[in-house]
């Protein structure tokens, strides 16, 4: 049984030391924009969840954030979709490419 309490008092200290993240919801718009320009990757991953959320404070948010990412300069690039039934030669395509 002593084994469990240290156990329990281990996992408590993990969670405590555990980086505390902010809710989605107060997160700013911007911040995530900011983030997305420098590359991160969370806030991409967050910015994908606000846009996927079906909660109608996350949608007015989801709005802005997408009309301030259109306007963030990028590279050109020139992208190609390939579709098809699976074993016809996508990936050999492409990498043919």
């Amino acid at each position: 049984m002593r084994v469990l309490a240290v156990d329990r008092r281990a996992l408590w200290y993990m969670a405590w030391l555990a980086p505390r993240r902010r809710p989605l919801s107060s997160r700013s718009v911007s911040e995530l924009v900011d983030g997305i320009r420098a590359g991160d990757r969370a806030a991409l991953a967050r910015a994908i969840t606000l846009v996927e959320s079906t909660r109608p404070d996350h949608r007015q948010q989801a709005r802005e954030l997408v009309s301030k990412c259109v306007r963030i300069p990028r590279p050109r690039a020139l992208r190609i979709g390939l579709t098809g039934t699976p074993g016809v030669g996508k990936s050999t395509f492409i990498e043919a490419l």
